[in-house]
């Protein structure tokens, strides 16, 4: 299989800022009610090179920025997901099979395409270059699985990445344990003792593993 993970860090506020004037705003923040306070549920790369961070208060938020240049709008959960699945039927004319990935990505099979496309790096080029035209920050990662090409979307730090099978161990091997999905509280655990990268993981004893941080680590 040649799997492929779109992941898009900054799609509710890429979303909106298609929408807006473009020298209206330098930073966009997107707001929700958590009971009396007001926080910050997305924020674009601007805002967030800042120091603004998901869950900071709107009033934190704002005091990092230079208020003439933030739009400030509430966040509209179901919007985006709506229009993830637009982008996904899109994506069709690039790859015959694509899925939705909420709330910020999506999966596509491209198995057998990279001879359209002249091989899978030529692929990936075309595929995150038709995501950036439509003024979409995305970073896009094909692997043997889609759980690895998952983790290298959000994990690995660069636009593009390929992986395949030969090379797979080492590309995975130096991202943090969040890249597995696995629960927080079982990363925090693992941090206790040390463990905080895939390499990390794969250098204790299997056998060892399931009594001390449970059956999901070893999936």
């Amino acid at each position: 299989m040649q799997a492929v993970s779109l992941f898009l860090p900054t799609w509710p506020t890429d979303r909106l800022r298609r929408r807006l004037a473009p020298e209206s705003a330098r930073a966009i923040l997107l707001t929700t009610r958590d009971g009396q306070r007001e926080i910050v549920a997305a924020r674009c790369a601007v805002a967030a090179g800042a120091g603004v961070r998901i869950g900071m208060t709107s009033a934190h938020a704002r005091a990092l920025l230079p208020i003439e240049d933030v739009h400030i709008a509430a966040h509209d959960a179901s919007g985006d997901e709506r229009a993830l699945k637009r982008l996904a039927v899109w994506a069709t004319r690039l790859a015959p099979r694509v899925a939705p990935d909420p709330p910020d990505g999506l999966l596509m099979d491209v198995s057998g395409c990279e001879r359209l496309y002249g091989g899978v790096d030529r692929l990936i080029h075309v595929l995150h270059a038709s995501v950036t035209r439509l003024g979409l920050n995305g970073r896009i990662a094909l692997a043997p699985t889609f759980a690895a090409a998952w983790a290298l979307a959000r994990y690995n730090g660069r636009e593009r990445v390929v992986a395949q099978p030969d090379d797979l161990a080492t590309a995975l091997a130096p991202l943090p344990l969040a890249a597995l999905r696995i629960d927080h509280k079982t990363v925090s655990a693992l941090r206790e003792v040390g463990v905080e990268r895939i390499e990390h993981l794969r250098a204790l004893a299997r056998d060892t593993l399931p009594a001390r941080f449970g059956e999901d680590v070893l999936l």
